[in-house]
């Protein structure tokens, strides 16, 4: 008999006990269940979230083995699950002194003082319970510890647990995540690549290490090597869908735009459609200029998540890159009604207002970004652009005065200024300033060249510029 048909028939014996239980209590008669069928039945109403049926179960048994230590337990946990902490101490405490060695005790109480906060208690309980549990258990204690150290922020201690969980059981793949997360947590990211292929040198087919080495390997920005072990882990596991949606994600990264949706598509055949699957096809699609299918997919969002903003704002940016201005600010207007605070959003409706020629709408746009994030750049830049492009120059200037004194970084706003000068007419003074920020950010010099491109055409700013490169 395969397990799967063994569990099978378990569960249908636990099905079978739960209803000539509950038969018994309809019919008011009595009739025989030993300790260990009154622990399945009760086993069966938690795993269906009945914790009263389960209590009750509970209560009728302690009439019957009033002094079973095992029932005890069970009525201390069920105290400890339902949140009543001070009545389930006493109980295991007093369970101690008849079982000092019983691990599930000692394990059930650690939880307990995991749930008051007392994580330094919780680990010497669970280092207590290590002694006396059986090997298939040692893990899962470690675990249980590593958690702990989490807690109290230690993850270099929960790293060495978890080595530990891993090294009694290197099938545990609640360790390898655990152990995945305390190293991008204490942004061990290369100490966290060197332990997972030492793992997989003695592991070679582990799925789960593959796909965390994986994770890791995106954190150091090795993403043809992320990719290779996103591949290994599907070729271990064909079903895994995390990792088509990682590697989709990498190539992404890797502009390999065909080979990403090629990816999303195989995720659809193992994961249930999601808005945002279809929308990352729609995105790679859109960078690709097919826009056809860009809009397609993400219509397709749309059928799963009428609510999903992304989506809206996917159909949006499609319109403005097909000139259809006022189809797109529609769209974006969407995405904001179903997140009104979403400073993105804004952003690209204040652009395409702008675009439309509609400065008054997009200076109100502007002012509530800046009400809800009054440092965001961008708003600020934007909003200065808008005053420019109707003419106010003045407004323009005195914006990116306002913006410096909120915003931390402000060279992009001086490079601004520069192109404002260039502009007017005011070339030498432009020049001058131009000289200054290249010798003292020449990073943000980009952002004048992407705002006022004719610059690059001018020879004395096009050798500052190179001068400065050097």
């Amino acid at each position: 008999m395969s397990d799967e048909e063994w569990n099978y028939q378990e569960e249908g014996e636990r099905i079978a006990l739960v209803k000539r239980f509950e038969e018994m209590l309809a019919r008011n008669a009595s009739y025989f269940f030993d300790v260990d069928q009154f622990e399945s039945i009760i086993e069966y109403y938690l795993e269906t979230s009945r914790v009263r049926q389960a209590l009750a179960v509970l209560r009728y048994a302690n009439e019957l083995y009033p002094d079973n230590l095992q029932l005890m337990l069970r009525e201390a946990q069920l105290l400890a699950s339902s949140g009543k902490l001070s009545r389930a101490i006493p109980r295991l405490k007093n369970l101690l002194h008849f079982e000092p060695h019983n691990e599930e005790i000692l394990m059930s109480l650690a939880s307990v003082y995991s749930q008051l906060r007392d994580h330094k208690q919780a680990i010497e309980l669970l280092k207590e319970a290590r002694k006396y549990a059986d090997a298939d258990l040692q893990d899962e204690i470690w675990i249980e510890m590593a958690l702990e150290y989490e807690n109290l922020n230690r993850f270099d201690l929960a790293i060495e647990t978890l080595k530990e969980a891993i090294k009694a059981n290197p099938e545990n793949e609640t360790a390898l995540y655990e152990i995945s997360y305390c190293f991008e947590m204490t942004s061990k990211f290369e100490e966290g690549n060197a332990y997972f292929e030492a793992f997989l040198e003695e592991n070679p087919y582990s799925f789960a290490a593959w796909y965390n080495l994986g994770n890791n390997l995106q954190k150091t920005e090795q993403h043809d090597e992320a990719l290779q072990a996103y591949e290994f882990c599907i070729a271990i596991e064909d079903d895994f869908g995390p990792a088509y949606a990682n590697k989709a994600n990498v190539l992404v990264k890797l502009e390999k735009y065909k080979e990403a949706i090629e990816a999303y598509h195989e995720l659809l055949e193992y994961d249930i459609p999601q808005a945002n699957t279809f929308c990352y096809i729609g995105e790679c699609h859109e960078r690709i200029g097919q826009y056809d299918e860009a809009e397609y997919y993400y219509k397709e969002a749309l059928k799963i998540d009428e609510e999903f903003a992304d989506a809206w704002v996917g159909l949006g940016v499609v319109a403005d890159l097909r000139d259809m201005t006022e189809t797109a600010l529609r769209y974006f207007r969407r995405a904001v009604q179903i997140e009104p605070e979403n400073t993105d959003y804004l952003l690209l409706v204040g652009a395409s207002l702008r675009k439309g020629g509609l400065y008054s709408e997009a200076a109100e746009v502007y002012d509530s970004i800046l009400k809800i994030e009054p440092d965001n750049t961008d708003a600020w830049l934007d909003a200065s652009d808008n005053a420019f492009q109707r003419g106010d120059v003045i407004r323009a200037f005195n914006t990116l005065a306002e913006a410096r004194a909120l915003v931390a970084e402000t060279s992009e706003l001086a490079y601004r200024e520069v192109a404002y000068l260039y502009k007017t007419g005011k070339r030498d003074e432009a020049l001058r300033r131009l000289e200054h920020l290249l010798a003292t950010d020449f990073e943000n010099s980009q952002s004048l060249l992407e705002y006022l491109p004719e610059i690059g055409e001018d020879t004395v700013a096009l050798q500052l510029i190179d001068l400065h490169k050097q």
